[in-house]
């Protein structure tokens, strides 16, 4: 009877350790949960390596769609982001699928600003773009402690995002994966 209690228990234990690791709570910079469609810098967690993300045209092409970079000025926090899921909670976790979507700034591609993954047929990369209306496709996964998370992208086979070194464009990077934190754009007190 101890015998079948304690594999039942240990079990137990499994099945909630899986769960806990699988939902982990996505955490910004003062330690405050990452709220659903809450606004965020995204801030890559090097130092010396520029800013927060913006956005550029890619050199030697079209104005559009919008690349996403980094900002040069390395105390410039970049363009807040919205954060959201379709899914019906206050928080985002571990491994949720999201949508990420550059808060209203002026562009000349006139297109939505939300995230997306376009191939680069010339050169055989990935390119993180805009040009999304918000579609759920890419998710946060902690990559070290101290609130460092890595976004991936989570359509076909999925892959890491980082920035390509050639052009300093975010692209697929499963080799370098770019440490992100997320800071707040805008007080949610004085929002109340």
């Amino acid at each position: 009877m101890a015998s079948i209690f304690l594999k039942s228990t240990t079990t137990l234990l499994l099945v909630f350790s899986a769960l806990c690791i699988a939902t982990a709570i996505i955490l910004d910079t003062d330690g405050d949960t990452i709220r659903n469609g809450g606004q965020y810098y995204i801030i890559p967690q090097s130092i010396g390596f520029g800013g927060g993300l913006t956005l550029k045209s890619k050199s030697g092409y079209s104005p559009c769609p919008l690349y996403i970079t980094r900002e040069n000025d390395e105390t410039s926090p970049g363009i807040p982001v919205t954060i959201a899921s379709v899914a019906k909670i206050a928080i985002i976790t571990s491994s949720l699928p999201i949508s990420l979507v550059f808060n209203d700034t002026p562009n000349i591609c006139m297109q939505p600003l939300g995230w997306q993954v376009i191939p680069d047929e010339t050169t055989g990369q990935s390119y993180v773009t805009t040009g999304s209306d918000g579609i759920s496709g890419f998710n946060i996964t902690q990559i070290e402690g101290n609130n460092v998370y890595k976004i991936r992208y989570i359509r076909g086979l999925g892959s890491d995002v980082g920035f390509i070194e050639k052009d300093g464009l975010l692209g697929f990077n499963n080799d370098n994966p770019l440490p992100v934190v997320f800071r707040k754009a805008f007080d949610i007190l004085a929002m109340v």
